[in-house]
């Protein structure tokens, strides 16, 4: 079970010194009981041998038991005395898992230290351990330390081909990193060798769906579903796909059911919102996102979907509260500027100013942001200020504006009209007259129309004149 071929070859020096002390406590038990001296020593050397491994056995199964039991402190102490006994790879990789574990529950990195400290030494004493390797990829996971984990995971296939749950791992770790294609190569490997596998089927439709891919996404969700139909993650993720493909009916419906499964999921409640905000049933999605922002310890998604309903709906003190929340929580740039826009929309063109230049010092290549504020400056009779900005932005065109912010084409259309460009304001108010009827944003369309309308009605002029 533990080799002590291992220590005699050298690999503890530690362990041959614990072998030959039980070894002379066995001895002198014999002694003890006026044994002849040419039994003594062969009783007592297998006496000590005895009870050096009897007590190292006893250790790591009552460690294991513990472990499976999640008493992981327990474990560590028990693993701790069998290494003590006999250092090995074996029963520091043990160790190791059990600090891993002990620290979902202490949340200390102090433990995954200690962790990857016995997996180390464990590596050392034994480059060919694959679940050494194996245990040490999910310690690195846990500090983010994604390209370590994959190097660790290539490590076990290369050693043993036969370990697939190593894809499963590496997998879920291209995931995290955004490479898509080498994570549904992954799961597609692990689940030709264990098509029963609900968890690899959601892994590879997320991946699926991040690349686009809606019809290859949901079939494997809805395998996923026949093999576990109480997963609620599976039927959120089934859920945000429906809704993807405009099929809002079925995307209530499977958050519905996730609901049922998991009553307090704020990613349910929040992504059920946006479906019945697409359909029009406004009560209900204002309750959702309700019930998000309250269920989430720090609401991020659920509060700017609540603030965008906020502002969209008209209640603009509400929606600059709520960004104003979520600020403190995550000054990003794209929160500084929705919430200039907001301020913007309501003339508050001061507190605009100051929020988009928050903006800009996080991304000075932000476009909508620059002409945001130069219709800001402008507003206040700022001109030099707001020409500066426009040509900034003129200047950084090569950097698009983002092709569901309405705010921004309605700016730089804003911009464009009062330099006299009208062909181009037109053509960016069409695209912000589109993007509102999608996300019904009535508040903002009404400016829209009303500057579609002077720019025709200025066109109409000339025309009538020359009737005349």
């Amino acid at each position: 079970m533990i080799p002590y071929t291992h220590a005699i070859m050298g690999h503890s020096i530690k362990g041959i010194i614990n072998i030959l002390l039980w070894a002379g406590l066995g001895i002198l038990c014999t002694q003890s009981l006026r044994m002849p001296g040419w039994l003594s020593l062969p009783l007592g050397l297998a006496l000590g041998f005895g009870l050096h491994r009897g007590l190292l056995i006893l250790s790591v199964i009552l460690g294991k038991l513990l472990l499976k039991r999640g008493h992981h402190r327990g474990a560590v102490l028990s693993f701790s005395l069998a290494i003590w006994l006999w250092p090995t790879a074996t029963t520091l990789t043990y160790r190791g898992q059990a600090y891993a574990s002990l620290r979902k529950r202490s949340h200390s990195h102090d433990d995954l230290n200690r962790a990857l400290a016995d997996l180390d030494h464990a590596l050392v004493l034994d480059p060919q351990f694959t679940k050494g390797y194996l245990q040490r990829a999910l310690v690195y996971r846990q500090l983010s330390e994604h390209h370590s984990a994959i190097a660790d995971l290539d490590q076990v296939l290369s050693l043993d081909p036969a370990q697939v749950l190593a894809y499963h791992y590496r997998g879920a770790l291209h995931l995290k990193r955004k490479d898509f294609n080498a994570a549904i190569r992954d799961y597609s490997l692990y689940l030709d060798q264990d098509p029963r596998s609900a968890s690899a089927y959601l892994g590879r439709a997320q991946a699926f769906a991040h690349r686009k891919h809606w019809s290859e996404a949901k079939a494997d969700l809805d395998r996923a579903l026949a093999l576990d139909p109480r997963s609620s993650s599976t039927l959120i993720t089934r859920g945000q796909i429906n809704r993807e493909v405009k099929d809002y009916p079925a995307s209530i419906g499977d958050l519905s059911r996730a609901l049922e499964l998991d009553p307090h999921s704020p990613i349910a409640h929040t992504q059920r919102g946006v479906s019945y905000y697409h359909l029009g049933e406004l009560q209900q999605m204002r309750r959702d996102l309700d019930c998000a922002v309250e269920l989430e310890p720090q609401p991020g998604y659920s509060l700017y979907a609540r603030a965008l309903h906020r502002h969209y709906c008209g209640d603009q003190g509400g929606a600059v509260e709520d960004m104003s929340r979520l600020i403190d929580q995550d000054p990003s740039a794209e929160n500084y500027y929705t919430r200039g826009v907001i301020h913007a929309f309501i003339g508050n063109y001061r507190k605009a100013i100051e929020d988009l230049t928050l903006t800009l010092e996080k991304q000075p290549d932000h476009v909508a942001a620059l002409y945001c504020r130069g219709n800001a400056q402008q507003a206040l009779g700022m001109g030099r200020a707001a020409a500066a900005d426009h040509r900034q932005a003129d200047q950084l065109q090569t950097h698009q504006l983002p092709p569901h912010d309405e705010h921004g084409y309605y700016h730089r259309a804003v911009a464009h009209y009062q330099r006299g460009d009208q062909h181009t304001a037109w053509a960016d108010l069409q695209q912000a007259q589109s993007i509102c009827l999608q996300v019904k944003n009535s508040r903002l369309l009404r400016q829209v129309v009303g500057l579609i309308n002077r720019i025709e009605m200025s066109q109409q002029r000339p025309l009538m004149e020359q009737e005349r």
